[in-house]
């Protein structure tokens, strides 16, 4: 078994919306990601149709804080801010290979 990855996904403020970047993020089974806040707002990214305790149970802090997922599942997760859901830009895809 391959040693597991990190990846990031950088919340940020990008012409003059809060975007996740970069979107989508291809990841191998088991490899990690962080969410870092580059933004002055919490943020808490959310699967899609679940609830945030399945990711991050706790919002991200602002100013460079960050929160890490492991997905040990293959498949297309696609994922909303849980504080900001009306948002039209900060949603984004974690895509996950199943591990060789």
């Amino acid at each position: 078994m391959a040693e597991p990855n990190i990846a990031r996904v950088i919340i940020t403020n990008a012409s003059g919306s809060t975007t996740f970047k970069p979107n989508p993020q291809p990841i191998t089974q088991f490899d990690s990601v962080f969410w870092v806040n580059e933004t002055s707002e919490a943020h808490q990214p959310a699967p899609d149709g679940g609830t945030p305790d399945q990711w991050v149970s706790n919002p991200i802090p602002p100013q460079g804080k960050s929160s890490q997922v492991v997905f040990e599942v293959a498949g297309s997760f696609s994922y909303h801010c849980a504080k900001h859901p009306q948002s039209q830009t900060e949603k984004g895809v974690i895509t996950v290979k199943a591990q060789s």
